[in-house]
């Protein structure tokens, strides 16, 4: 099914781990791993399993501290339902991302998380039509990344968003 593509080893791995994690009841690696799964299972399309994963992976994480699981497992799974058509669940959750993230103590997820969060709250509003919302997402995505640096990731992220934000709203120049 899916060729020579990796997925099904990657699978085996860390389904391999999240078991030796729960064997010996280490939180913060079953937390990393369902967010794993989550992760790969919404690349390849499998998306019921995705949610439940992500979600495990978001309940899982603030019993460890780890904030910045917490905001970029809410912010996948945000992404997720968006890309589902639940385009006010995702609003929501992502709205209330945004809202942890900057009351977080963690410089890292104050800063690193903004952009991801921003750029998928600007899909959930292109998708929804709300062609002016998106704008302002994606202004504000940007002057996050003048004000924190660049992040291959996060920018990764921004950038393919930013372009068909751009030329749905007919803005050539700043879509090049």
């Amino acid at each position: 099914l899916y060729g020579d593509r990796p997925y099904p080893e990657v699978e085996a791995l860390v389904r391999g781990t999240l078991q030796r994690a729960e064997s010996v009841g280490n939180v913060r690696a079953m937390a990393l791993c369902q967010h794993a799964l989550g992760s790969v299972h919404f690349l390849v399309g499998r998306w019921p399993q995705s949610r439940a994963e992500l979600d495990g992976s978001v309940r899982l994480a603030p019993s460890v501290g780890a904030a910045q699981g917490e905001v970029i497992g809410s912010q996948r799974l945000g992404l997720l339902e968006t890309a589902m058509g639940r385009l006010e669940d995702g609003y929501q959750r992502l709205r209330r991302t945004v809202t942890v993230a900057r009351a977080s103590e963690s410089v890292q997820v104050r800063h690193h998380s903004f952009t991801r969060t921003l750029a998928a709250l600007a899909q959930n509003r292109l998708q929804a039509g709300q062609l002016g919302q998106a704008v302002a997402y994606i202004d504000e995505s940007f002057q996050v990344q003048d004000a924190v640096g660049e992040c291959i990731t996060c920018d990764g992220l921004l950038y393919p968003v930013a372009v068909l934000v751009f030329l749905v709203t007919g803005d050539l120049e700043r879509a090049d």
